[in-house]
């Protein structure tokens, strides 16, 4: 089983308080939910209200409407008033009516409403409307069994209207007393509550007092007693297992730890005599040891100030002390190494100013042939923007030659089709004047028929004598006439012939003329294909042109870029020389530890320099 520590301790009695006041504070919470306005109860209460409202008068007690329809019968002067005022109940039950049936009520309450009130209403409104309204104004008697009809529905629908309010009435009052009962029993539980949880509270703070709070004043007054140096006592609480325990037994690490204190003090004061007595052997060898460091300082003093001063005759010959010698010989071995690599930079710097100059020549020749070869490339760029103009109005107007041959070509394809035209209409005008040939040879035998029987009209005339006179000149000017005809006909057809001739002559010559046209269309296609072919070449070459000038103009920037570069390659170069000879004027102010070999390798670095 765990063990009750203060943490725990402290936990259980927050729970125990919170639950008491969670408890307290639903109890509180639900018993104003169900008394409060928009509660359970209030809503029962309000819906019993509502239906008594309603009931008394309209819209579900239909007195108000019993009261219109009297007034529609026993006064005319009113009645379209009063029809007007039944329709709008009847409208006002009917939105009531849905209302009631979907509320929320009790089962004896519902019950009256479906089974009673709604059939008894709706019986009374059938007759009102179906009966009442359409008979209104007429017979006595018609209208006296309506009235008789009319009251036995009120009285039903009143009968049920009073048993519904009174049974409402019931409820309403049966739910007003279960209100104050349940508000009455859930305050007292609440107040009940409240207190439980108070004395909780108490209770719980009583415990934490006597549990936590008085041992750790306790533990508090040891503390101060221990901190003053009586590390004798014993510390209380040690057998307890909470954290009032942990504290306990820390304190008692503590207090062993201050008498452990108190014996190595006493065993540090023995041993002092002899700290001492080391610590003036230690101070002695110091003195000596800051002795030599001081000769160590002061002679490499004087030889960095003499290297600050370009002087590497500087080499210390005085021995250090062992332990300072190896920075004698690494600072003779420095002084070595730079006169050597003094003398490499020497070398070194002709031969950069030589090849300095000799790259700035070469760059100020580079410069001079970049400049020309861009002037050139300049140029070539401009020819060839001339002649990409000029290859454009090539293509241009090869353009515009290809667009007039093919129209030619349209043209000469039209003519053709014209002339083949032409061809047959010619062909059926032949034809025509064949026909017209056969019609005059037709005419021709008719009019030499009509002069054989005109001939023999007139024998037949001059044989009847005088009878016959009148009869043989008819006869002579019919035989005239066909005389007259045949000739006509005869000129007609040598006409036709000399007209079929031409005619023939024509198609001939059409068609002589269709073929030269047809072989015009073909000579025009083939010079299409010929120009459509050169144009193309053109463009293939305007596109060749175009790219050319556009790598030569890709060149000539090069090739500018590269005269800028060579020139700032020649000045660099000279700047290279410049820096070169003033590294070497720098470096000829050092002195050397060999004055003669110093003298001439200043003299040969001199002439060196100005040779370069």
């Amino acid at each position: 089983m765990p063990q009750l520590t203060i943490s725990r301790m402290l936990l259980l009695f927050a729970l125990l308080v919170t639950a008491g006041l969670v408890t307290a504070l639903g109890v509180q919470t639900y018993a104003i939910k169900r008394v409060q306005i928009d509660g359970p109860l209030y809503n029962e209460i309000k819906s019993q209200k509502d239906l008594l409202a309603d009931l008394v008068p309209p819209p579900l007690f239909a007195v108000e409407a019993y009261a219109a329809i009297y007034e529609a019968n026993f006064h005319a002067d009113r009645r379209s008033r009063a029809i007007a005022r039944i329709h709008e109940l009847k409208k006002l039950y009917d939105d009531r009516k849905a209302a009631w049936v979907a509320a929320d009520l009790t089962e004896p309450e519902a019950k009256i409403i479906r089974e009673k009130l709604i059939p008894a209403s709706d019986r009374f409104w059938f007759v009102t409307l179906e009966q009442f309204i359409p008979a209104v104004g007429r017979k006595y008697d018609t209208m006296m069994a309506v009235m008789d009809d009319l009251a036995r529905a009120y009285q039903d629908q009143r009968q049920a209207v009073l048993e519904l309010s009174e049974l409402a009435s019931e409820v309403s009052a049966s739910n007003e007393r279960l209100a104050t009962s349940e508000a009455s029993w859930l305050g007292s539980t609440a107040l009940y509550g409240g207190l439980l949880a108070v004395l909780v509270f108490v209770l719980g703070v009583i415990f934490i007092r006597i549990r936590a709070i008085s041992p750790l004043g306790a533990i508090t007054r040891f503390m101060e007693k221990m901190a003053r140096g009586e590390t004798e006592l014993s510390v209380p609480f040690k057998s307890r297992s909470d954290e009032i325990g942990l504290i306990a037994r820390a304190l008692e690490v503590f207090r062993m730890t201050g008498i452990e204190k108190e014996k190595l003090e006493f065993e540090a004061q023995a041993a002092g005599v002899q700290r001492m007595q080391d610590q003036q052997a230690r101070e002695a060898d110091a003195l000596r040891r800051a002795n030599d460091t001081a000769m160590v300082v002061d002679q490499l003093g004087a030889a960095l100030r003499g290297l600050a001063d370009s002087n590497l005759q500087v080499k210390i010959s005085d021995s250090f002390s062992p332990e300072f010698e190896q920075i004698r010989e690494d600072f003779n071995r420095s002084i070595e190494t730079l006169e050597d690599t003094l003398e490499r930079v020497m070398d070194g710097t002709v031969d950069v100013r030589r090849a300095s100059a000799e790259l700035s020549a070469g760059a100020d020749h580079m410069s001079r042939r970049t400049e020309n070869q861009a002037a050139a490339l300049e140029q070539a760029s401009a020819a060839l923007e001339q002649i990409t103009a000029t290859i454009g109005h090539l293509t241009t107007n090869t353009q515009l030659t290809r667009q007039l041959v093919g129209q030619a070509r349209t043209r000469a394809e039209d003519s053709s089709e014209v002339m083949k035209n032409a061809v047959e209409a010619m062909h059926r005008i032949e034809r025509s004047a064949n026909e017209i040939a056969q019609i005059i040879s037709v005419i021709d035998e008719i009019a030499f028929q009509t002069n054989l029987l005109a001939l023999n009209a007139g024998v037949e005339a001059a044989r009847a004598g005088e009878s016959g006179k009148g009869f043989a000149v008819v006869a002579s000017e019919v035989r005239e006439l066909a005389q007259r005809s045949a000739g006509a006909a005869k000129q007609i057809k040598l006409l036709i012939d000399n007209s079929t001739t031409e005619v023939s002559q024509g198609v001939k010559h059409v068609a002589e003329t269709g073929k030269a046209l047809t072989e015009i269309t073909a000579f025009v296609a083939s010079i299409d294909v010929k120009v459509v072919d050169i144009v193309v070449g053109i463009q293939e070459q305007s596109t060749g042109l175009r790219e050319t000038s556009a790598a030569i103009n890709a060149l000539d920037s090069t090739t500018q870029q590269n005269a800028a570069m060579a020139e700032e390659t020649a000045a660099m170069s000279s700047t290279l020389t410049e820096q070169a000879a003033a590294l070497a004027e720098e470096v000829q102010k050092f002195q050397l530890n060999n004055t003669q070999q110093t003298h001439g390798q200043r003299n040969v670095l001199r002439s060196r320099l100005n040779a370069a």
